[in-house]
């Protein structure tokens, strides 16, 4: 590889860089109850290639988050309906975001629930409280909550 692709590939990193600190910056200035939930960012090479990573970090104690329900009829490949943790799911399971250990408590409306399960990649950012019902479950719907991660 020549010098002058070096080059430009150094001050494109360090432009990326730069990009990432001041999304964090930017992030963190802004210290409401919604956007409590850190952004944890870091930046590396592989070869010759810049890989961003960026996922959320679940603090114990209260945060705002999105909290969705399922049920057998809509979430369950098998009959059994084995969780992420290889447990048949029940009342009072939560599907979390990957970041989340499997065992940890999670506090919304009074009730508590335990990470058993998983989300889908696309909606890491979500808690899923699980139902043995549809009906419930749709009850339920999509909503905006405080929850509380111990």
């Amino acid at each position: 590889m020549n010098d002058t692709l070096k080059d430009i590939l150094t001050i494109a990193f360090i432009l990326v860089l730069v990009a990432i600190w001041v999304f964090i910056f930017t992030a963190d200035s802004q210290n409401d109850e919604a956007s409590s939930r850190k952004i944890e960012t870091m930046a590396m090479m592989q070869g010759n290639t810049l890989i961003g990573i960026a996922s959320p970090v679940y603090p114990k104690g209260k945060i705002m988050a999105v909290v969705t329900a399922y049920s057998p009829k809509e979430g369950c490949d098998d009959p059994d309906c084995i969780t992420a943790s290889g447990e048949i799911v029940k009342e009072g399971m939560i599907a979390c975001p990957r970041e989340l250990k499997f065992g940890t408590k999670i506090k919304i409306q009074d009730e508590i629930y335990e990470c058993k399960d998983r989300m889908a990649k696309k909606y890491n950012d979500r808690f899923d409280i699980f139902f043995s019902s549809y009906e419930s479950a749709m009850e339920w719907g999509i909503k905006e909550e405080t929850i509380e991660i111990f």
